[in-house]
């Protein structure tokens, strides 16, 4: 497996990422707690936040290790970047690489293969880890396994994020786990493919639904969350629905903004990993080893087309650096 590293990152993400200048969206556009996407300093804030939470964490518990990656994102500044994946100023930077670099891909899917822009997510049952474990997570191998699932079902072209929350039945917090999620692009293969992807990735069946895709309202937005920096404990229970005639009791879930001794492990498996960690990509090296060219990307839900105005440069990464190279699964 190739892995990249934080340097060959920096390499790419360059200055106008971490900028305020384009791609911009609306996080949940359409809704009444819409906004527009964080900005540089918005990312400022919530880094200053984070450390913050990080001393108290150190003062409360005692663990130093704390206070070692409080200090390392405070001195995350212009030309001294740390690239830490749990720095919320280097992550916007790379996922809104991530957003330019699925733009261009998205493109080349519609003009290459005549495929609409469709989003899609990967739950897999090996991506699991139980509240406590993260440090003993074999992050390589799953990133590898998930890769390895999506070539043996024919898919050698995709781009994906990997985003999380902490997941457990209403009254059970004691059985909570990290669930790790794929988020992007795929090319679609000609033949059949999604159902041996589904059994590849869901071998154990407890993945109520481990394979879905939708086209985005907005492709920037939709790209985006696969890189996010904010996190969720997501709660499951059952809703009786009493008050309607026309279905059943269902299971429904709550979202609760991460807190606690489980945000603390988060972040510091977070900053091991780093934000290249969180990349699975194969194939989808368009116009890499260059600058891109000059140009504003615009994309809407039924059409995906390519002007040459505007400035959105700088995704000069291969994505041939992300392709995980793992073993046939045995």
């Amino acid at each position: 497996m190739t892995r990249v590293t934080r340097f060959s990152l920096r390499e790419s993400v360059g200055a106008e990422y971490f900028g305020d200048g384009p791609p911009h969206w609306i996080v949940n556009a359409g809704k009444r707690w819409e906004r527009a996407a964080e900005t540089y300093h918005d990312a400022v804030r919530r880094r200053d936040e984070v450390v913050r939470k990080l001393d108290w964490h150190r003062s409360d518990s005692g663990m130093t290790i704390c206070a070692t990656l409080a200090r390392k994102l405070e001195a995350c500044q212009p030309n001294r970047r740390c690239f830490s994946g749990a720095c919320p100023i280097c992550l916007r930077a790379v996922q809104r690489w991530f957003v330019v670099s699925g733009l261009r891909f998205g493109s080349w899917l519609k003009r290459g293969r005549g495929q609409k822009l469709t989003i899609f997510s990967l739950v897999p049952d090996f991506g699991e880890a139980a509240l406590g474990t993260l440090a003993e997570f074999d992050w390589n191998e799953f990133r590898a396994q998930a890769a390895c699932a999506l070539r043996d079902a024919g898919v050698d072209r995709f781009l994906t994020g990997i985003d999380v929350s902490l997941n457990h039945f209403d009254g059970c917090r004691d059985e909570a786990v990290f669930q790790f999620q794929l988020w992007g692009l795929i090319e679609e293969p000609r033949e059949p493919w999604r159902k041996q992807l589904k059994e590849a990735i869901n071998r154990s069946r407890e993945i109520a639904r481990p394979l879905f895709s939708f086209e985005p309202r907005c492709a920037r937005a939709s790209l985006a969350y696969g890189l996010k920096g904010e996190f969720t404990r997501r709660v499951s229970y059952v809703r009786d629905y009493a008050h309607r005639d026309d279905r059943g009791a269902a299971r429904d879930t709550r979202g609760r903004k991460l807190r606690g001794a489980a945000w603390v492990e988060l972040m510091l498996f977070l900053d091991r990993i780093a934000p290249p960690g969180r990349i699975v990509a194969a194939g989808a090296n368009i116009g890499a080893h260059g600058a891109v060219t000059s140009r504003r990307l615009r994309d809407a839900s039924d059409a995906w087309t390519r002007e040459s105005r505007g400035t959105v440069r700088g995704a000069t990464a291969s994505f041939r650096s992300f392709i995980p190279r793992p073993e046939r699964a045995k």
